[in-house]
């Protein structure tokens, strides 16, 4: 019986840690779509892209909308893994 309960226990850990990578790897994506915070943050908007102003801003949302979009998915998982974990909970 005691190695049921450890087994249980392990799974709970494994799942509670994957969870906290996902969140981590969230929190990584998000200050990587927000990397201008610290710096001047009219910066982004001088890349170009491609010739057209309206291009650029287009495809400076699209990868904004990416990034957070990542960070988004990956919370959850990272959230979800970590409340599943709670099924393996010993008693």
């Amino acid at each position: 019986m005691e190695s049921k309960e450890n087994s249980q226990s392990g799974k709970q850990l494994f799942f509670i840690f994957i969870g906290f990578v996902f969140i981590g790897v969230s929190v990584y994506y998000f200050n990587k779509s927000n990397n201008y915070i610290n710096d001047d943050p009219f910066k982004s908007l001088d890349k170009e892209y491609v010739g057209g102003d309206a291009y650029n801003y287009i495809i400076a949302a699209s990868y904004a909308s990416a990034f957070m979009l990542k960070s988004l998915w990956h919370l959850l998982l990272g959230t979800c893994l970590i409340l599943f974990s709670k099924k393996y909970k010993t008693t």
